[in-house]
């Protein structure tokens, strides 16, 4: 440093002695050269001039060059990912009104949507599923739609049951009286998936279709196994049963199936051959044949059939529940309908079959009458997980908005939906309009969520230093590179009332926040108290 101060102080010596030199030369030289002095004179003054007017446009270049540098900021050559912008959610009608989702972290305004979608929820146990997503939707809906609602632990029926009755016919499907005292005097009821009704032997062309499916919401079969043979075979002799039932029975029900599926089978198929009807002959043939008990792959078929009816059907309010037909889930889209179906979280097995009977049931119903209505319906499945798989529920998401049917799925995380759907998962997924995670701790899911909320490009700043001689050189360089919109880690450092969603009419993903029911006063006064939480409502 002190070297390069001598060598410009020495610099501007020398150039100061040499113009003093140059004056003196030039104004010796007009003293006695007259007007061609004069001449001189100004030619000098006009050097001089040019050399400072160069001198500023050196400056302004070097200045213009110093403020490029440092607000260097290329326009993206890829479309960068980012959050949605208010201005994003407003272009695609987000404030205005419709199922709530959340709040702007910009403004604080409420984030809607007024479009009836498929939607699925992520979030660990405690998380608020259903204290900031389920019951605000319920709660915010009108009689514009009719919302179905299997219910594992009775706390959405017992905090929401209060206001439906006000907007809705309501029912309470609850064998089990979880939360009476809370529900009151709301009417109960009871479904039958074998009502004439529903299964009329009359009716050539869906007598066997719908038995078939009844007898699927029966008989689960394990989406991770390689040969569905075992569970295809028990659903055959499941239908069997059944269409016999719905054919003799003047009153049948599942419980009735149950009894003949729990009792000798062979015995059973045989008495049926032996009445001589062609029909059950055809029927029964397989089951009843000589030997057929000592074929050991039928009484394993057998086996497993009642293990699919006990002990649930020997409950006797559950049998008296799936007895009853009081409830034709049909009449949901030609007037206003709410129904719950509500479990107990201390019989977790007994209350996954029921709920997953009725699911079953219920998206059966409303498909049939597809278009006929003047309402749409909504099947709210929280945990999802517990209930099951749900047949030809991944296939049939995108023709079930068509018919009038939206779903609203509800997972811990995403080994949930692939233990569910193992090939289609991703599908699943993607067939939701409305897809929310509010949170995502565990590593599969933050990384799933962080590689789908993209990439955005970021400028990266380097600084290089070159010491020559005593001469010291420093210079800044800067670069364009990529980077995840969030990094899985962020994703699981979200905050408690963060979340992560997607709605429709926006491109990019929405970052905002969330509040429970019980912080919106509004919601609050329509809500009853909730009995697994000490707050109450305003």
């Amino acid at each position: 440093m002190i070297f390069d101060a001598v060598c410009k102080g020495l610099y501007w010596l020398i150039l100061g002695v040499f113009g003093a030199i140059l004056l003196g030369f030039v104004g010796v030289i007009s003293f006695f050269a007259g007007p061609f002095g004069i001449a001189i004179w100004g030619f000098v003054g006009f050097c001089i001039k040019l050399y400072i007017e160069g001198n500023k446009e050196t400056e302004r270049w070097q200045k213009k060059q110093r403020e490029q540098a440092n607000t260097f900021n290329p326009v993206p050559i890829h479309l960068s990912a980012h959050f949605a912008t208010d201005a994003e959610l407003e272009a695609a009608g987000c404030f205005r009104g419709g199922i709530p989702l959340g709040y702007s972290q910009e403004s604080g305004r409420e984030i809607s949507t007024p479009q009836a979608v498929h939607r699925s929820t992520f979030g660990s146990t405690g998380s608020g599923k259903s204290t900031t997503a389920i019951i605000n939707e319920i709660l915010t809906a009108g009689d514009e739609v009719s919302l179905i609602i299997p219910d594992s632990t009775g706390e959405i029926t017992a905090t929401t049951a209060d206001y439906r009755a006000q907007v809705s016919n309501t029912v309470i499907v609850n064998p089990q009286g979880v939360f009476l005292d809370e529900l009151g005097d709301l009417p109960q009821g009871g479904f039958n998936i074998l009502s004439p009704k529903w299964i009329d032997p009359n009716d050539e062309y869906n007598f066997a279709i719908r038995a078939q499916k009844a007898a699927n919401a029966i008989v689960r079969r394990d989406p991770n196994l390689r040969d569905p043979y075992w569970a295809d075979t028990c659903r055959q002799l499941t239908t069997n049963a059944i269409m016999t039932e719905c054919q003799y029975s003047p009153n049948p029900s599942i419980v009735n199936v149950a009894n003949v599926m729990l009792r000798d089978i062979t015995g059973y198929a045989r008495d049926m051959m032996n009445t001589g009807d062609p029909w059950l002959v055809k029927l029964w043939g397989r089951w009843g044949r000589p030997g057929a008990e000592e074929i050991k792959s039928l009484n394993e078929v057998q086996e497993n059939a009642r293990t699919e009816f006990w002990p649930y059907t020997m409950i006797p309010p559950v049998a008296e529940c799936l007895s009853k037909d009081d409830i034709d889930f049909r009449e949901a889209v030609y007037r206003p309908m709410t129904i719950y179906i509500v479990g107990k979280m201390e019989t977790v097995k007994e209350t996954g079959r029921l709920l997953r009977l009725a699911t079953a049931h219920a998206t059966a119903q409303i498909m049939s009458v597809a278009g006929q209505g003047r309402l749409r319906a909504k099947l709210i499945i929280d945990e999802l997980f517990q209930i099951g798989q749900i047949d030809d529920l991944d296939s049939n998401l995108a023709a079930n908005r068509k018919y009038g049917l939206d779903l609203f799925l509800c997972l811990n995380d995403h080994q949930q939906l692939k233990d569910l759907f193992p090939q289609t998962f991703d599908s699943v997924i993607n067939s939701c309009g409305i897809r929310q995670w509010i949170n995502a701790p565990d590593p599969t899911t933050s990384e799933y969520l962080s590689s789908l909320c993209g990439e955005r490009e970021v400028i990266t700043i380097s600084r290089t230093v070159n010491d020559n001689q005593g001469k010291l050189g420093v210079g800044d360089g800067k670069q364009v590179s990529t980077r995840r919109l969030i990094l899985p880690h962020e994703v699981r450092s979200l905050g408690p009332r963060e979340q992560i969603l997607w709605v429709p009419g926006v491109l990019n993903p929405v970052r905002c926040n969330r509040k429970a029911y019980f912080d919106i006063p509004e919601l609050c006064q329509r809500a009853k108290p909730n009995p697994f939480y000490s707050r109450k409502r305003a």
